[in-house]
């Protein structure tokens, strides 16, 4: 949550080897950002890495097709927000993919971002390059970046920009192509509700009670889907239930209902006969995210 807008959020870690792009951190960031065209949600990726891991070749230079190529669906597909933040050092395959494929690109001051080395460029072009050659700041005079934000402000300046996204007129409804989770209820909604199901068998029971609903063999994915069903009918008035029979704990109902309702991607038909032939032919299906 960014003051109260819900984003997804990815960020790498310069610490471990260079934050160099592996098959694993490749395949990590696909799932985040595919989460984030499915929940609806605007994408902020914040980028430090020394480029693709060369100790696994191919693999790892397929990420940055894979990863693009989410991208590609976030964006221009379901027209969803991503920005690009982009730290200390920021090179090679990195920069190369997502480092420089977001809607806004931001970067810290004095930042130094790039694809090949600066002693690498000089060599082949057997020539001196500028001292604030591959600094933001130099990126910034060149167009290829939008914002140098220090990072004490850097929250506010993310916060103003999703503000102002969030109230934008005239937005054009998305479509995620054919392939992506389709129905009620995704894998995102059922990774919650096995969570916070978790939580409930251990509500009355305490630590003891938790670690053994922990140990025991998760529902199956059918009775966490009827029994929040049950739990909104019993809310509208549409039949009589024991809501304390699902939920010993009744403070922890509202959170029920709000996993119920909120995690929940409606699928809509397209209903003239242009849109449906051109739903037909392209294979997509035109989707919302229900509002909390």
């Amino acid at each position: 949550m960014l003051h109260g807008i819900p984003v997804a959020l990815g960020v790498m870690e310069f610490g471990f080897m260079g934050g160099s792009m592996g098959s694993v951190v490749g395949e990590k960031l696909t799932r985040l950002i595919e989460y984030a065209t499915q929940e609806g949600l605007a994408l902020i990726i914040v980028s430090t890495s020394g480029g693709a891991r060369m100790q696994e070749g191919i693999m790892s230079l397929m990420q940055m097709a894979k990863i693009s190529a989410a991208l590609h669906v976030h964006q221009n597909e379901a027209n969803l927000l991503y920005i690009s933040l982009l730290t200390s050092p920021t090179t090679g395959g990195v920069t190369a993919s997502f480092g420089m494929l977001g809607d806004i690109i931001i970067a810290e001051p004095q930042a130094i971002i790039g694809f090949a080395g600066r002693r690498v460029i000089e060599q082949t072009l057997n020539e001196k390059l500028p001292d604030d050659f591959q600094t933001a700041e130099y990126l910034l005079e060149k167009g290829l970046l939008d914002l140098v934000v220090p990072r004490t402000f850097l929250k506010g300046a993310l916060y103003e920009i999703m503000d102002f996204y969030r109230d934008a007129p005239y937005k054009r409804r998305g479509a995620i192509p054919f392939g992506v989770q389709r129905g009620s209820y995704g894998l995102t909604a059922e990774e919650k509700m096995r969570r916070r199901w978790r939580e409930w068998s251990g509500a009355s029971g305490g630590p003891a009670a938790l670690a053994a609903a922990g140990a025991a063999a998760p529902p199956a994915f059918g009775e966490l889907v009827s029994s929040f069903r049950r739990v909104v009918a019993a809310e509208r008035g549409e039949g009589e239930v024991d809501v304390r029979a699902l939920v010993s704990d009744d403070s922890l109902l509202p959170d029920a209902l709000a996993v119920a309702r909120d995690s929940v991607v409606e699928w809509l038909e397209v209903e003239d006969a242009a849109a449906e032939a051109e739903r037909a032919k392209d294979k997509k299906f035109l989707f919302k995210v229900k509002a909390p």
